[in-house]
């Protein structure tokens, strides 16, 4: 796809969100778009990582409709990919909500990666103000601390307060 096609396109996609053109689009007015913390995403080492149009709309709560978002940076190509189906993204172009579904990111190989993109989200054929940092983490298996068997016994409605020995497998 030339660069040409690439502009078309993410013009076509705009319209569609019911956007003007790149220069004109219009940003959030006054405190009307949330400005929310980063998104942190994990999956264990060797799978990828996959959104979904709830995980999204979800983060920036239920007072405005998301219509898609708008990449403003990728992962770098030797950590993995960002997809949507089965075509690679490139930075600038939009994913509509209902596309959500079928964003996942890729890693290049099968090894722990730390890696992020960034978006500018779409509300109501709107740019939010704030760009969103989305953090991905593939790594090893979290193994939950256990706490060792113990017998406490105690009188009736009598309060107990104890320190439980326990200890976490992968230090944590």
């Amino acid at each position: 796809m030339t660069s040409k096609s690439r502009v078309l396109c993410f013009a076509l996609i705009l319209a569609c969100l019911g956007l003007a053109a790149p220069g004109g689009l219009a940003l959030g007015a006054g405190g009307d778009v949330p400005n929310p913390e980063t998104l942190y995403k994990y999956a264990p080492v060797g799978s990828e990582i996959t959104f979904s149009t709830e995980e999204f709309a979800g983060f920036f709560g239920e007072t405005l409709i998301l219509d898609g978002i708008v990449l403003a940076e990728l992962p770098p190509p030797s950590e993995g990919a960002l997809k949507c189906g089965g075509r690679e993204m490139l930075a600038g172009e939009a994913v509509v909500a209902e596309a959500l579904n079928s964003l996942r990111f890729v890693p290049a190989a099968k090894r722990e990666v730390s890696a992020s993109f960034r978006f500018l989200p779409v509300f109501q054929g709107r740019l939010g103000e704030s760009i969103v940092t989305v953090e991905l983490r593939l790594g090893r298996e979290n193994q939950a601390p256990t706490v060792e068997d113990m017998t406490l016994v105690t009188y009736k409605n009598t309060a107990l307060t104890k320190r439980f020995r326990g200890s976490d497998p992968d230090g944590d």
